[in-house]
């Protein structure tokens, strides 16, 4: 059985040979890895031979990066979104958000909205045909990868305002909402045409946080649910699923997840109150689930936690179909390679059919 049978086959909420699995990996912990054993010369997606694969594209306002500061501990930079942000050398963590250029309505429409259209540069179509070519003959699962509204908007004029502005001047953040969802659908489309049939889209965006959502359901119902309904309708006209990856705390968004069309969620945090086992017993009829395995116990190499975690939860999880493995989050620096190859060993043990 192919990875894109196996996908296909659980998020249509059917039982295939084994459950599906990917994860992602801060980039210290890929680094601990190939020090530790892993051979240097192959893709650690390859090397764990995880199902799903994406193709990304940008969807930012295209302006010039630019470095402002540099200095033996950090980067401060500016970015294609037109944000400033501080990254720092020697650890890998979410960038410190400095500043935005479009913090206000006035210049969204006076400047910055004219950036945000479509445009063949891109869909980088020398890159995405090579990798769709090798992925499609490995037989994985292919997804385009972008980030939705709420997310593509936050690194366009900064969290604090557009939370704000979604209750002052929705009017400004919807139209932003828009340029970006319709930028989205064309790549889609254009895409498509050119012959790429996508498994797939994966829609990157955190509307919550530990303690729950950040906006309330009543407002992502109004204001963002639309946009993500359009994204859904675009895949599923094509057959295809749409995965929404969203950190925090979801829990109270579940039932307009389900109305938006939203076929997989992912990573489910366990430090967030996220429980795979409570959300199949409520959804699991309706949407599938990816994730939900501890971090914190690869990076405390804690083998006989990361058993119980696995087998309990993949062992509910699994059944009637709709499950795929994944950490609740990305891999952390600290974690050991043979300990996430002891990991791997459990999936195959408990992740059967």
């Amino acid at each position: 059985m192919t990875s894109q049978e196996r996908i296909k086959i659980l998020l249509d909420h059917k039982e295939a040979d084994r459950i599906g699995k990917l994860d992602h990996y801060w980039w210290q912990a890929i680094n601990d890895f190939k020090a530790q054993g892993m051979p240097q010369d192959i893709e650690i997606d390859d090397f764990f031979d995880y199902d799903i694969r994406n193709l990304s594209i940008d969807t930012s306002l295209q302006l010039p990066t630019k470095t402002i500061e540099e200095t033996s501990e950090y980067t401060i930079s500016s970015n294609s979104w037109g944000a400033v942000e501080r990254y720092w050398k020697h650890q890998q963590s979410t960038p410190e958000l400095i500043a935005f250029s479009c913090d206000t309505r006035e210049k969204w429409e006076n400047r910055y909205k004219a950036l945000k259209q479509p445009d063949v540069s891109r869909l980088d179509l020398s890159r995405t045909k090579a990798e769709y070519k090798k992925w499609r003959e490995q037989g994985k699962f292919i997804c385009l990868s972008v980030l939705e509204a709420f997310e593509a908007t936050w690194r366009i004029c900064g969290p604090e305002v557009q939370l704000e502005n979604l209750a002052l001047d929705p009017e400004w953040i919807l139209d932003m909402y828009k340029a970006d969802t319709d930028l989205i659908i064309w790549a889609f489309e254009e895409l498509w045409a050119e012959g790429f049939e996508f498994d797939g889209i994966w829609l990157w965006g955190d509307v919550a946080y530990k303690n729950g959502p950040l906006i309330s359901p009543s407002m992502y119902r109004e204001l963002l649910m639309p946009f993500h309904k359009r994204i859904s309708d675009a895949i599923h006209s094509k057959g295809g699923k749409l995965i929404y990856h969203g950190c925090g705390n979801n829990n109270l968004l579940m039932p307009a997840f389900v109305e938006a069309g939203i076929d997989c969620l992912q990573p489910l945090e366990v430090k967030a109150g996220m429980d795979v086992r409570e959300l199949k017993s409520q959804y699991g009829s309706v949407m599938s689930f990816m994730g939900n395995i501890d971090a914190r116990l690869f990076q405390s190499n804690n083998l006989e936690g990361l058993e119980k975690e696995i087998r309990e939860k993949v062992s509910i999880a699994k059944v009637g179909g709709g499950y795929i493995f994944h950490s609740d989050h990305s891999i952390p620096p600290g974690t050991e390679f043979k300990t996430y190859q002891y990991a791997m060993e459990l999936v195959e043990k408990f992740g059967s059919y």
